[in-house]
């Protein structure tokens, strides 16, 4: 395989799996839809910097090596917790959202006053979440989505297949620099790409029209997504 080729195969696949749902894709949307544009872009932020991280380790070949040590099952755990609050946090939201929100057919958005609901919907939302919530400062919300990248255990897995498929032994370093740098450059724009499409005016009239509902749909794929990080944990065994 040429080095162009090569290159071109991880960039594709990069991309493939980027767009594919994930906790770090949910999360950004949802923190986009709920508080904005700003936190949500940090947080893609965060994932793009782990996205890097797992990059450069697995050109490097430490990632394999990353995911049978000792400590990694600990930060998958990590991860986990940190999706399993996500989870409950939507979901004591939904139970909370006052009743009236559903979807329903009348006039046109600018007619029924869709943003002054958004935006009453968002402020009630940060009376139901926890203290601080709605005030995570950028390098908390980087390092948030930092973490929920680096626990995923699939991305360590993703990153080894495509530095497998695409990179010979003889593979040049600056082959490896381009896959690296070339996949980091595309995780930016994609993940922040999902915190900005979502600002879109009829996704946020969706929004706020059936909040309650998605809410308990970013809560139950929360869970979903930290039920599989948890199921490909293994543990290591004793030592002799």
């Amino acid at each position: 395989m040429s080095a162009l080729a090569a290159l071109a195969s991880a960039l594709l696949l990069f991309v493939v799996a980027a767009i594919a749902p994930g906790p770090s894709n949910v999360l950004i949307v949802e923190t986009s839809l709920s508080r904005g544009a700003r936190p949500a872009l940090a947080l893609a932020f965060g994932v793009s910097t782990g996205s890097f991280l797992w990059a450069l380790g697995s050109a490097l070949g430490i990632g394999i090596f990353l995911l049978e040590s000792a400590a990694y099952p600990y930060l998958v755990v990590l991860g986990a917790i940190v999706l399993f609050k996500l989870a409950a946090d939507s979901a004591r939201q939904a139970l909370r959202q006052p009743v009236g929100r559903k979807g329903r057919a009348g006039p046109r958005p600018a007619e029924t006053g869709a943003e002054e609901r958004l935006e009453s919907d968002v402020r009630g939302a940060g009376k139901d979440a926890a203290p601080g919530a709605l005030t995570e400062r950028p390098l908390a919300l980087m390092g948030k989505g930092l973490v929920v990248s680096l626990s995923n255990p699939k991305s360590a897995l993703f990153w080894i297949a495509v530095m497998s498929l695409a990179l010979q032994p003889d593979a040049a370093p600056s082959l490896l620099a381009a896959i690296v740098l070339g996949c980091t450059a595309l995780a930016v724009v994609i993940y922040s790409g999902f915190a900005m499409a979502v600002q879109i005016p009829a996704l946020r009239e969706l929004y706020a029209q059936a909040i309650a509902a998605l809410r308990w749909g970013f809560a139950a794929l929360y869970l979903v997504f930290a039920a599989k990080m948890l199921s490909g944990i293994v543990w290591p065994g004793p030592t002799a």
